[in-house]
């Protein structure tokens, strides 16, 4: 339509151009054909005008139903990853972690330490995932036995807290949905492990309980997992996790559609969590959705408007949250009005066109190219919505139509985009995109996680070069395979020590790889970060207690040893002491009858034998004696001899049956050695002590119950390459179940006996990581059990870095 100035220019000019004639009765002709014109245009135009009003508001309302429910879905997927797929991962993980295998098996003497690493777990989890405010485990029996909350420990080790009795004086809404949650994971596993059912492994679905508003007042949902005891196959108890939807309705609050938040969130019962302000929140969900559950979106025509909604954070079939975009009549006309307001402008150029045909003609030539040019730069400055409003004929329309779908795919491309960079924004990982340009290589994107690890904002590293995260004992070799990587557009992954904002450097992996488009142009470099400090810490907590462990099998083994001889050495001393009391008797009575009976030479004789029987006794208890206490010394100075030297492998395990036969005797057991003499092996005593040690032991508490003839047979073989050691009993065999379990630590048939689980596997451990050897075994129920020791001979394949 003519702006006011242009529109006088257009009357002025056909005023003055054409002659104003006048019809009879005194009305100018102009007025009169401006009359039929306008009466002609008005009889076809409105109609069509108003069935292309219909059509494009029906349009209109299809496009904004599709707006809503690209929306729904990108809120609920991304709903789903962060608050129900990632933690039945956590839950997943805690269940299965050794954390809580050591918690459940290990003895009560160490419930606090174990109870501490499984909080230890917890906290890496919560770092790694800001929605989870709070973790705990619950046992059985309905007590809290570890938890952090809100990234903090919770310091009741050796305290009890029930989770099955709710103080009703200061009611925890955490616990009293806790409870709920507790009664329906532990009811299923709880019956069939009564039933005596060992292979019952507990539902891997996790169960869900809320909304509900926790302690600090934040909406909340508590989800958990069951666990089991891996050895009796009984309820061990549950996981729970609580997570904070807070951040997820900040999002909600924060989304706009038609320039209007119409985002609800309802309950499992239909009750509003969040709902918009003012007047558009008139059109209620609750009230016009069905009950049943929807797992994809749904599209709803009501009468006072439109509503997309799906459920979210299901639980198998239980539905605890709605999402649901809600957008009342008056709203969805606002989409539509533009297309009103331009056909009622068309209508009121078309009249105008129909003045002067030829000056219409410039006119509409003219102004879709001005409508172009000005939606063009409006698309330039990042307004989406331009479009060019305007009818044209021919070619001219054909432009118009393609720049009103150019920019239309253009919307849809960056909505793609953005959701696309939502997931990477929201990686739980750390990521910087860097610009592949040689001698460039500027960091110019760094998402959430990389500020969460790093404590730089993505303002802080852009246009920067990555090495300044690099920290001063980062190494040179690995900085340059760094560099060598960005220079070369190569893919490289890396241990590095890495310097955050704030605090010591962190050990964290590089995996360096370039970004390469389809025509095989690298568009840039991406950096993958991942925190490992925390995962080297607990490795190295594992081998110092490992190390400790070992050096414990080896102090019980001189335990077992000291209270054998001392056993053993009573006797011949005492028998040696009664001896000696008798001798001086004798000697003592023999001096009274040479003082009496000088010339009695047959007295004196048979004094003379009584001595000499006694000494001979004395003799003999005091070289047993000494048997004895030799070789306790050479067994307690090789089983706690650390370096390798070269030894006689006959007289090693001579010595260590001399300090181990109290034992073997008590336990009705009959040791055979078989060794060649002269063979030497360059070793480590005290661990081949320790291994040797461990086998014989296990065999007396385990082999032998109901038999009378026990018998160990220790046979020694040489090769070329390997020492062989094997040690076998004449015992019951292992069962199936406990030859598949040998080597787990802590797995013992006989616990209510005092076994500890550890001997097989401190003895496959020493044998594997300090002696460079193997060990195996071979069992047949009924028949016995033999072990296999293979020792290396060589330095090169036995030597091996300390534990």
């Amino acid at each position: 339509m003519p702006n006011g100035r242009a529109g006088n220019v257009f009357r002025d000019s056909m005023l003055h151009e054409a002659p104003v004639e006048r019809a009879p009765g005194g009305m100018p002709l102009f007025y009169r054909l401006l009359a039929a014109l306008i009466i002609v245009g008005l009889i076809p135009t409105v109609p069509l005008f108003f069935l292309l009003f219909r059509y494009n508001a029906e349009v209109a309302l299809q496009r904004t139903g599709n707006d809503l429910s690209q929306q729904v879905t990108l809120l609920a997927t991304s709903f789903d990853q962060e608050h129900r797929t990632a933690t039945q991962r956590s839950l997943k993980q805690i269940a299965t972690s050794e954390a809580l295998a050591a918690l459940l098996s290990g003895p009560l003497e160490e419930r606090l330490v174990n109870a501490k690493s499984l909080e230890a777990l917890f906290q890496n989890i919560a770092r790694e995932h800001a929605v989870y405010s709070g973790l705990y485990f619950i046992d059985a029996d309905g007590h809290e036995v570890a938890s952090v909350v809100d990234q903090q420990r919770s310091g009741r080790f050796g305290e009890k807290r029930s989770w099955t009795a709710l103080d009703a004086d200061k009611p925890s809404p955490t616990v009293t949905a806790g409870q709920a949650l507790l009664k329906r994971l532990f009811t299923t596993p709880s019956l069939l492990a009564a039933g005596n059912m060992e292979w019952f492994m507990p539902p891997r679905d996790m169960l869900a309980q809320g909304p509900f508003v926790d302690e600090r007042g934040r909406p909340s949902l508590l989800l958990g997992l069951s666990t089991v005891d891996i050895d009796s196959g009984a309820l061990s108890g549950a996981a729970l996790i609580r997570v904070d939807l807070s951040a997820f309705l900040a999002v909600l609050r924060t989304v706009k559609v038609l320039d209007a938040n119409v985002a609800w969130l309802l309950d499992a019962a239909n009750k509003p969590l969040l709902r918009p302000e003012g007047n558009a929140g008139r059109l209620d969900p609750a009230t016009a959705l069905p009950a049943d559950l929807a797992l994809e979106v749904r599209l709803v025509r009501d009468s006072d408007g439109l509503i997309a909604y799906r459920d979210i954070g299901t639980a198998g079939n239980q539905r605890l949250l709605r999402l649901a975009y809600a957008v009342p009549d008056d709203l969805v006309a606002q989409e539509f009005e533009a297309t009103r307001n331009l056909f009622v402008i068309a209508l009121v150029v078309s009249l105008l066109a129909s003045l002067a045909l030829a000056y219409a003609v410039s006119k509409t030539i003219a102004r879709p190219i001005v409508s172009l040019a000005g939606a063009a730069r409006k698309l330039s400055q990042g307004d989406l919505s331009a479009r060019v409003d305007v009818k044209a004929g021919g070619e001219v329309q054909v432009l118009v139509d393609s720049f009103n779908s150019m920019a239309g795919n253009l919307g849809q491309s960056l909505q793609d985009l953005s959701a696309q960079t939502l997931v990477i924004d929201k990686a739980p990982f750390g990521i910087m995109i860097l610009d592949p340009q040689p001698e460039q290589h500027r960091v110019h994107y760094a998402n959430e996680a990389f500020s969460r690890l790093l404590g730089f904002s993505e303002a802080q590293v852009r246009g920067r070069h990555p090495r300044m995260l690099l920290a001063g004992d980062a190494g040179a070799a690995k900085a340059e395979l760094i560099e060598r990587a960005f220079a070369e557009l190569t893919s490289v992954e890396v241990e590095v020590s890495t310097q955050p904002r704030e605090g010591p450097p962190r050990l964290m992996n590089w995996l360096v790889f370039p970004c390469i488009s389809s025509d095989g142009e690298v568009i840039s470099i991406v950096v993958f970060l991942n925190d490992l400090t925390d995962i080297r810490a607990m490795e190295q907590e594992r081998e110092r207690l490992a190390a400790e462990l070992q050096e414990s099998n080896k102090l019980e083994f001189l335990a077992l040893t000291i209270a054998g001889i001392s056993h053993d050495l009573n006797t011949p001393i005492g028998v040696g002491v009664t001896a000696a009391s008798q001798l001086q008797r004798t000697v003592e009575r023999m001096r009274a009858v040479i003082d009496q009976e000088p010339g009695n030479i047959e007295g004196l004789k048979n004094w003379c034998k009584k001595v000499e029987q006694t000494t001979e006794i004395i003799s003999r208890n005091l070289e047993k004696a000494g048997q004895l206490v030799q070789g306790f010394k050479k067994t307690s100075a090789n089983a706690t001899r650390t370096e390798w030297v070269t030894l006689n492998v006959r007289s090693l395990l001579e010595s260590l049956l001399v300090s181990l036969s109290p034992i073997m005797r008590r336990a009705h057991c009959t040791v055979h050695l078989s060794c060649p003499p002269v063979l030497q092996l360059f070793t480590e005593p005290g661990s081949v002590s320790q291994a040797v040690t461990n086998l014989l032991i296990n065999a007396t508490v385990h082999a032998f119950e109901n038999r009378d003839d026990r018998q160990i047979e220790v046979t020694v073989s040489d090769s070329a390459e390997e020492v062989l050691i094997k040690v076998a009993d004449n015992g019951n065999g292992m069962t199936e179940e406990a030859a598949v379990k040998a080597f787990t630590p802590f797995f013992t048939t006989k616990r209510a006996s005092g076994g500890s689980g550890l001997g097989l596997f401190s003895s496959r451990r020493v044998v594997e990581e300090v002696l460079g050897g193997r060990l195996s075994f071979e069992t047949t129920p009924g028949q016995g059990t033999c072990f296999f020791i293979h020792l290396p001979k060589t330095r090169a394949t036995a030597l091996k870095d300390p534990l």
